[in-house]
Protein backbone atom coordinates (compact mmCIF):
# COMPACT_ATOMS: atom_id res chain seq x y z
CA UNK A 1 0.00 0.00 0.00
CA UNK A 2 1.10 3.52 -0.57
CA UNK A 3 1.66 6.00 2.09
CA UNK A 4 0.28 8.72 2.33
CA UNK A 5 -3.22 10.70 3.40
CA UNK A 6 -4.84 12.44 0.55
CA UNK A 7 -6.87 15.10 0.26
CA UNK A 8 -9.19 16.95 -2.56
CA UNK A 9 -9.47 18.30 -3.00
CA UNK A 10 -10.72 18.72 -5.94
CA UNK A 11 -10.06 18.00 -3.94
CA UNK A 12 -6.09 21.12 -2.90
CA UNK A 13 -3.87 28.44 0.69
CA UNK A 14 -5.56 27.19 3.25
CA UNK A 15 -7.99 29.10 5.37
CA UNK A 16 -6.32 29.21 8.60
CA UNK A 17 -6.99 31.84 10.93
CA UNK A 18 -3.39 34.59 10.31
CA UNK A 19 -1.10 33.61 11.93
CA UNK A 20 2.65 34.68 12.77
CA UNK A 21 4.18 31.47 12.65
CA UNK A 22 6.22 31.27 9.33
CA UNK A 23 6.31 28.21 6.83
CA UNK A 24 9.96 26.06 6.46
CA UNK A 25 11.14 25.02 3.55
CA UNK A 26 11.32 21.50 4.01
CA UNK A 27 12.00 19.92 -0.46
CA UNK A 28 12.24 21.16 -3.37
CA UNK A 29 12.28 19.08 -6.43
CA UNK A 30 11.13 19.04 -9.90
CA UNK A 31 10.34 22.91 -9.64
CA UNK A 32 8.18 21.99 -6.37
CA UNK A 33 8.48 23.75 -3.37
CA UNK A 34 7.13 21.80 0.06
CA UNK A 35 6.81 23.82 3.65
CA UNK A 36 5.89 22.82 6.50
CA UNK A 37 4.45 25.11 9.74
CA UNK A 38 3.20 24.49 13.09
CA UNK A 39 -0.61 25.21 13.93
CA UNK A 40 -1.92 26.95 16.65
CA UNK A 41 -3.66 23.94 19.51
CA UNK A 42 -3.27 21.31 16.98
CA UNK A 43 0.13 18.66 17.33
CA UNK A 44 -0.15 18.44 13.41
CA UNK A 45 1.60 20.28 11.42
CA UNK A 46 0.21 22.13 7.85
CA UNK A 47 1.92 21.60 4.71
CA UNK A 48 1.61 23.59 1.38
CA UNK A 49 3.51 23.19 -1.76
CA UNK A 50 4.08 26.14 -4.99
CA UNK A 51 4.76 25.31 -8.51
CA UNK A 52 4.55 26.64 -11.75
CA UNK A 53 2.68 25.21 -14.68
CA UNK A 54 2.89 25.96 -18.25
CA UNK A 55 -0.90 25.62 -18.83
CA UNK A 56 -4.49 27.48 -19.26
CA UNK A 57 -6.27 28.47 -15.64
CA UNK A 58 -9.58 26.60 -17.19
CA UNK A 59 -7.25 23.41 -18.12
CA UNK A 60 -6.33 23.44 -14.16
CA UNK A 61 -9.25 23.91 -12.80
CA UNK A 62 -10.51 20.88 -14.99
CA UNK A 63 -8.33 18.79 -14.25
CA UNK A 64 -8.78 19.81 -9.92
CA UNK A 65 -12.32 19.12 -10.75
CA UNK A 66 -11.76 15.62 -12.83
CA UNK A 67 -12.78 13.05 -9.99
CA UNK A 68 -13.11 9.99 -11.73
CA UNK A 69 -9.20 10.94 -12.39
CA UNK A 70 -8.45 11.43 -8.78
CA UNK A 71 -6.61 8.29 -7.96
CA UNK A 72 -4.30 8.98 -10.65
CA UNK A 73 -2.89 12.44 -9.64
CA UNK A 74 -3.64 12.57 -6.40
CA UNK A 75 -1.24 11.04 -4.17
CA UNK A 76 -2.80 7.78 -2.23
CA UNK A 77 -6.31 8.37 -3.44
CA UNK A 78 -8.13 4.95 -4.01
CA UNK A 79 -10.88 6.29 -4.81
CA UNK A 80 -12.42 9.61 -5.16
CA UNK A 81 -16.37 10.58 -6.11
CA UNK A 82 -18.96 13.61 -5.95
CA UNK A 83 -21.96 12.50 -3.73
CA UNK A 84 -23.60 16.12 -4.19
CA UNK A 85 -22.62 19.37 -5.90
CA UNK A 86 -24.99 22.28 -5.09
CA UNK A 87 -23.88 24.42 -8.05
CA UNK A 88 -20.87 24.31 -10.78
CA UNK A 89 -18.79 25.51 -8.04
CA UNK A 90 -19.66 23.88 -5.02
CA UNK A 91 -19.58 20.08 -4.64
CA UNK A 92 -18.93 17.62 -2.44
CA UNK A 93 -16.61 14.58 -2.26
CA UNK A 94 -15.91 11.03 -0.74
CA UNK A 95 -12.57 10.28 -0.90
CA UNK A 96 -10.74 7.15 0.26
CA UNK A 97 -7.26 7.29 1.05
CA UNK A 98 -4.29 4.21 1.16
CA UNK A 99 -2.15 3.77 4.14
CA UNK A 100 0.58 1.38 4.56
CA UNK A 101 -0.34 -2.07 6.91
CA UNK A 102 -0.94 -1.94 9.63
CA UNK A 103 -2.61 1.40 9.89
CA UNK A 104 -6.21 1.55 8.69
CA UNK A 105 -7.31 3.25 5.64
CA UNK A 106 -9.08 6.61 5.91
CA UNK A 107 -11.88 8.64 4.42
CA UNK A 108 -12.83 11.58 4.23
CA UNK A 109 -15.81 14.12 2.68
CA UNK A 110 -14.77 17.19 1.46
CA UNK A 111 -16.73 20.01 0.84
CA UNK A 112 -15.07 22.49 -1.90
CA UNK A 113 -16.10 25.52 -3.53
CA UNK A 114 -14.65 27.59 -6.22
CA UNK A 115 -14.01 31.21 -6.40
CA UNK A 116 -12.90 33.87 -8.99
CA UNK A 117 -11.66 37.18 -8.14
CA UNK A 118 -12.51 39.27 -11.03
CA UNK A 119 -9.57 41.78 -11.35
CA UNK A 120 -6.60 39.36 -10.82
CA UNK A 121 -8.48 35.67 -12.36
CA UNK A 122 -7.00 34.05 -9.04
CA UNK A 123 -8.65 31.07 -8.16
CA UNK A 124 -9.14 29.40 -5.25
CA UNK A 125 -10.90 26.60 -3.98
CA UNK A 126 -11.47 26.21 -0.27
CA UNK A 127 -12.27 22.70 1.25
CA UNK A 128 -13.69 21.69 4.44
CA UNK A 129 -14.33 18.28 5.93
CA UNK A 130 -17.33 17.27 6.82
CA UNK A 131 -17.05 13.63 9.01
CA UNK A 132 -20.75 13.47 9.83
CA UNK A 133 -21.93 14.07 6.25
CA UNK A 134 -22.22 10.05 5.61
CA UNK A 135 -22.12 7.30 7.99
CA UNK A 136 -19.11 5.71 9.04
CA UNK A 137 -17.71 2.67 7.60
CA UNK A 138 -15.86 -0.45 9.38
CA UNK A 139 -13.41 -0.54 6.94
CA UNK A 140 -11.99 2.71 7.04
CA UNK A 141 -11.22 5.52 10.53
CA UNK A 142 -13.20 8.49 9.18
CA UNK A 143 -10.90 11.95 8.69
CA UNK A 144 -12.53 13.81 11.79
CA UNK A 145 -10.70 17.36 10.64
CA UNK A 146 -9.43 18.67 7.38
CA UNK A 147 -9.67 22.23 5.84
CA UNK A 148 -7.39 23.10 3.02
CA UNK A 149 -7.04 25.43 -0.43
CA UNK A 150 -5.90 24.99 -4.10
CA UNK A 151 -5.09 28.46 -5.53
CA UNK A 152 -4.18 29.49 -8.96
CA UNK A 153 -2.07 32.79 -10.02
CA UNK A 154 -1.98 33.44 -13.51
CA UNK A 155 1.45 35.03 -13.83
CA UNK A 156 1.35 35.45 -17.69
CA UNK A 157 -0.76 34.27 -20.32
CA UNK A 158 -0.23 30.55 -20.42
CA UNK A 159 1.82 29.98 -17.05
CA UNK A 160 0.47 29.48 -13.69
CA UNK A 161 1.65 29.34 -9.96
CA UNK A 162 -0.51 26.99 -8.54
CA UNK A 163 -0.20 26.26 -4.90
CA UNK A 164 -1.58 23.26 -2.55
CA UNK A 165 -2.33 23.73 1.37
CA UNK A 166 -4.07 21.81 3.83
CA UNK A 167 -3.73 21.01 7.61
CA UNK A 168 -5.36 17.75 8.41
CA UNK A 169 -5.92 15.41 11.48
CA UNK A 170 -6.43 11.93 10.44
CA UNK A 171 -7.46 10.57 13.47
CA UNK A 172 -7.14 7.34 14.91
CA UNK A 173 -2.88 6.42 15.86
CA UNK A 174 -0.81 6.89 13.07
CA UNK A 175 3.25 6.75 13.85
CA UNK A 176 5.54 9.87 13.95
CA UNK A 177 7.47 8.62 11.49
CA UNK A 178 4.35 8.20 8.43
CA UNK A 179 2.93 11.98 9.78
CA UNK A 180 6.07 13.61 8.68
CA UNK A 181 6.29 11.51 5.47
CA UNK A 182 3.09 12.34 4.36
CA UNK A 183 3.53 16.15 5.22
CA UNK A 184 5.70 16.25 2.33
CA UNK A 185 5.05 13.39 -0.02
CA UNK A 186 1.06 13.98 0.00
CA UNK A 187 1.89 17.32 -1.45
CA UNK A 188 5.42 16.47 -3.64
CA UNK A 189 3.78 13.48 -5.33
CA UNK A 190 0.35 14.66 -6.42
CA UNK A 191 2.40 17.79 -8.12
CA UNK A 192 4.22 15.62 -10.11
CA UNK A 193 1.26 13.46 -11.16
CA UNK A 194 -0.69 16.37 -11.98
CA UNK A 195 2.16 18.04 -14.40
CA UNK A 196 2.32 14.38 -16.07
CA UNK A 197 -1.53 14.69 -16.76
CA UNK A 198 -2.50 18.41 -17.32
CA UNK A 199 -1.08 18.34 -20.97
CA UNK A 200 -4.27 15.79 -21.88
CA UNK A 201 -6.29 17.17 -24.36
CA UNK A 202 -9.16 16.79 -22.07
CA UNK A 203 -7.73 19.56 -19.51
CA UNK A 204 -6.53 21.74 -22.31
CA UNK A 205 -9.40 21.90 -24.79
CA UNK A 206 -12.05 22.32 -21.71
CA UNK A 207 -14.34 24.87 -21.20
CA UNK A 208 -15.69 26.11 -17.77
CA UNK A 209 -18.61 29.42 -17.89
CA UNK A 210 -17.59 29.78 -14.81
CA UNK A 211 -13.99 30.64 -15.43
CA UNK A 212 -12.88 33.76 -17.00
CA UNK A 213 -9.79 33.29 -18.66
CA UNK A 214 -7.02 36.27 -18.34
CA UNK A 215 -6.39 37.68 -21.79
CA UNK A 216 -3.44 39.91 -20.30
CA UNK A 217 -1.71 39.73 -16.75
CA UNK A 218 -1.82 42.90 -14.59
CA UNK A 219 0.36 41.81 -11.04
CA UNK A 220 -0.96 42.74 -7.76
CA UNK A 221 0.57 43.31 -4.22
CA UNK A 222 0.19 40.60 -2.07
CA UNK A 223 -0.95 37.91 -5.28
CA UNK A 224 2.54 35.85 -4.36
CA UNK A 225 1.95 32.14 -3.34
CA UNK A 226 5.25 32.29 -2.09
CA UNK A 227 4.44 31.22 1.68
CA UNK A 228 6.69 33.55 3.87
CA UNK A 229 4.94 35.11 6.86
CA UNK A 230 1.35 35.42 5.30
CA UNK A 231 -1.43 33.23 6.29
Amino acid sequence: MKASINILLLCQILSFSPSLIAWELVKEQEGISVYTKDVEDSPLKAFRAVTTVDSTLTALVALLEDTQAGPDWLYSCLSLKRVHSDSPTQAYNYTINDLPWPVQDRDAIIYSELKQDPQTQTVRITMKGLPHYLPEKNDYVRVPYLTGEWAIVPIKNQTMEISYTAHIEPGGNIPDWLVNTLLVDTPLKTFIQMKKLLPQKKYQLAKRTYIQSPSHIQTTAGETLFPGNNQ
